[in-house]
């Protein structure tokens, strides 16, 4: 990764940073109300509102909703 890319990635998780965030470990609480969230048409709630917002700051928690994402929609075909 060049230097201008880590500085634009610096960036972008600066601007995307709020006053209120939610850890890794909260993520993990929040994850599943999270995807029964996605698959309805109710409105996003405060609270998973914080988590769509750490997804975007966390590459890891962001791997671990696609894994979960994939699983759902294996499971859901079957």
């Amino acid at each position: 990764m060049s230097e201008a890319t880590k500085i634009e990635e610096l960036l972008r998780l600066l601007v995307a940073t709020r006053p209120e965030e939610i850890d890794c470990d909260e993520f993990l609480v929040r994850v599943g109300a999270y995807l029964e969230n996605l698959q309805s048409s109710d409105e996003m709630s405060p609270e998973l509102r914080l988590v769509s917002q750490h997804l975007e700051v966390c590459g890891e928690c962001s791997e671990e909703l696609e894994a979960l994402l994939r699983i759902y929609g294996e499971e859901s075909s079957d």
